[in-house]
């Protein structure tokens, strides 16, 4: 069986462009540019003046419960829609229960270690059980270099892919330390294997889990060897330059596809913007570190996909895991292989919450967990009860993920720049 991810951000892409590009009729053009400037001026209202950014409605033991007013979140769960919705507050439930039983009981996404398991478990269940669509994607490679779509000759690919993987082993080496058995280590599970899970995640919920892989690429390092904290870090950095990369190129590959655009073209054009990307990400990260002090410790700048490999890779060299870390992980662990397998049943997988949206609930906040719900629910009922079409609904899903794409990014400029203040 084929199975045809949401890949929301992709879809969303492909909307704007086809609305307001491609087509003649304005409409939809005249939605998207409303209803952004309408998103984009909520975030950039939010934490000031009457607009919160997140509101807690109720307390259940230590945990606030409520909603992150994010245009972007409630524009995916819209776009994914109420079965994906429900996985998420599944997971945001486990977490309220699991709680009381982690070190972090007021903020129990931040201990990851169930939703790790889960992620894992569940994801290579799925993989192992669509084995038969594996060895199809395995058995078309040998038509890559065909006219019908190709973009590169079956050799070509070949030959390109060890070349990489060998420069990153020598780059991990040479610049990192990684000793050479542990760079391949890291390029084949953490690259390879490890994204095939992350990205089928970012296809159906817009989430890539870029923490949780990092931190398994962190563990299976450490139990071949890698105790000291650069060499550990190390496998989380290729982790998330392979997971985080490849999840962007697939979304603005899908956007194509919807486009009928040459993927030769998009893979071409994608090469050479690639390298402009990592060096204007590495001056952004030095001016930032000249003018901000970085650490665990300074919320400034919060990272908390950094600073969960940090704390990690503290803990893997030397410190040991939190109580009940180890007995969670197998519980989350059995229990998303049992989910997996039970949604591999298209009888059962109709009345079952996505699993995929379990997971990535288990190690989210849970208003964003809810986010997810309660924009799927909103556009349902614009759907069936203000009888709106799917362009329309789309068009408005966009608009709030560019919406606060926007404001997230000049907010973020502000705030460097001094002008609005850093939290």
């Amino acid at each position: 069986m084929k199975e045809t991810l949401p890949w929301v951000v992709g879809e969303a892409c492909a909307n704007v462009i086809k609305n307001t590009v491609a087509s003649k009729d304005t409409k939809q053009g005249k939605i998207i540019l409303c209803f952004t400037i309408l998103f984009f001026g909520i975030l950039m209202l939010q934490g000031k003046m009457w607009m919160p950014e997140m509101t807690d409605f109720y307390t259940l033991g230590m945990v606030g419960v409520g909603l992150a007013w994010s245009p972007f979140f409630l524009s995916a769960g819209g776009l994914l829609g109420l079965r994906t919705g429900w996985g998420f507050v599944v997971g945001a439930l486990l977490l309220v229960l699991v709680s009381p039983y982690t070190d972090k009981p007021a903020t129990p996404h931040k201990f990851f270690y169930p939703g790790v398991a889960f992620l894992i478990t569940s994801g290579l269940t799925t993989l192992v059980l669509k084995w038969q669509t594996m060895v199809a994607a395995l058995r078309a490679l040998k038509n890559i270099g065909s006219d019908d779509g190709g973009i590169l000759p079956l050799k070509w690919l070949a030959g390109l892919s060890i070349v990489t993987a060998a420069t990153i082993v020598v780059i991990l080496k040479y610049w990192f330390g990684v000793p050479i058995y542990l760079g391949i280590i890291y390029v084949v599970v953490g690259g390879v294997f490890l994204n095939l899970v992350a990205i089928r995640a970012a296809g159906e919920t817009t989430f890539n889990p870029v923490r949780a892989m990092g931190i398994v690429t962190q563990g299976i390092g450490a139990l071949t060897g890698a105790v000291d904290k650069l060499v550990n870090l190390t496998g989380a950095g290729v982790m998330a330059g392979s997971n985080n990369q490849t999840g962007i190129l697939c979304q603005d590959l899908y956007s194509g596809w919807r486009l009928k655009v040459n993927p030769k073209l998009q893979v071409a054009l994608q090469a050479m913007v690639l390298p402009v990307i990592a060096i204007v990400s590495v001056g952004i990260f030095y001016f930032l570190s000249s003018t901000t002090e970085i650490s665990l410790e300074n919320d400034k700048l919060s990272a908390p996909v950094a600073k969960a490999w940090a704390g990690f890779s503290l803990i893997l060299s030397g410190d040991k895991l939190p109580n009940n870390a180890l007995n969670l992980m197998y519980i989350f662990g059995i229990g998303g292989a049992i989910l997996a397998v039970l949604e591999g049943n298209l009888n059962l997988k109709r009345f079952m919450p996505s699993t995929t949206g379990i997971g990535i609930g288990l190690i989210l906040p849970i208003a964003y967990s809810l986010d997810f719900f309660v924009g799927a629910v909103i556009f349902l009922i614009l759907a069936k009860k203000f009888k709106m079409g799917e362009e329309t609904i789309s068009s408005i899903a966009a608009a709030g993920i560019l919406g606060e794409a926007a404001g997230g990014l000049l907010n973020g400029a502000l705030k460097v720049a001094g002008i609005f203040p850093m939290e």
